[in-house]
């Protein structure tokens, strides 16, 4: 069994404040955490209770998800709303009490309050420098009334990258422009689809998965990559007809300058 496996969500437990039945406690098999590209980030063993559903880190021990099941009736419930000050707070104490610290590299957004579910969410989005990293984040639902913790969903790696880009966003540009018309043609299959439009390239720090040299070979382990997203607007260019749709995205290398990504649904 993985380290730390139990002892985790057993601080887990705790730090939600329920009494639970450990004869009740089922161990689900490794499962695999994904980002929006169907890239491996790291995997992990689901823990369910009746009450609630633990996800925990098979590498790093940390909790990655909680899910809460409450039997509440929804009519009016009574007490105080928190403001997003007590909600912000109430979450930073929340989080370090599961084992994620928030340290200077993991930026705050402004707290939202999600008024159809009666909840609090607060995230912050983990940067490398200035750069931030979509895919690693850590999240906390509360309830706004009692604050009790409803969901949690943790991302946080230690994985590093360069973040000093060798190819200009100029270089960056001319390449999506050289490149974007056949990619497009070749995600779709489809030659009445053209490209209308290409926005200026984005810094960004994504995940991928390096290809082997030899097919014999394991795959490497996913890494982060400093890449220059650069969006091109797509429509449809049959006679008669200008019909947008969606964006359609390059993924440049911001350290090689080769395409490592494309697609119409790049986060």
């Amino acid at each position: 069994m993985e380290p730390n496996l139990l002892s985790t969500a057993s601080n887990a437990i705790q730090v939600i404040g329920i009494e639970v039945d450990k004869t009740q406690i089922l161990i689900g098999p490794i499962k695999k955490r994904l980002t929006g590209q169907g890239v491996v980030m790291f995997e992990s063993r689901v823990i369910t209770l009746p009450q609630l559903t633990i996800e925990v880190n098979s590498e790093n021990g940390k909790v990655n998800w909680i899910s809460r099941r409450i039997d509440r009736p929804q009519g009016e419930r009574t007490g105080t709303r928190m403001t997003a000050e007590q909600a912000r707070s109430l979450s930073q104490k929340t989080i370090a009490q599961l084992g994620q610290d928030l340290g200077s590299n993991l930026h705050p957004r402004p707290p939202q309050n999600l008024e159809n579910e009666r909840l609090w969410v607060a995230t912050w989005v983990r940067h490398i420098g200035d750069i931030p990293i979509e895919e690693e984040s850590v999240t906390i639902w509360l309830d706004d009334v009692s604050g009790e913790l409803r969901r949690f969903n943790n991302t946080i790696t230690d994985r590093t990258c360069d973040t000093k880009a060798v190819i200009t966003e100029d270089q960056a540009l001319r390449t999506a422009r050289e490149t974007a018309a056949g990619l497009l043609q070749h995600v779709y299959g489809r030659q009445d689809l053209v490209v209308s439009k290409i926005d200026q390239p984005i810094l960004r720090i994504v995940y991928t998965q390096p290809v082997p040299e030899n097919k014999t070979e394991t795959a490497p382990r996913p890494q982060l990559r400093l890449i220059y997203d650069v969006r091109a607007q797509t429509e449809n260019g049959t006679e008669g007809e200008s019909i947008p749709r969606m964006p359609f995205g390059v993924w440049v290398d911001a350290l090689t300058g080769k395409i490592v990504g494309s697609g119409s649904r790049m986060p």
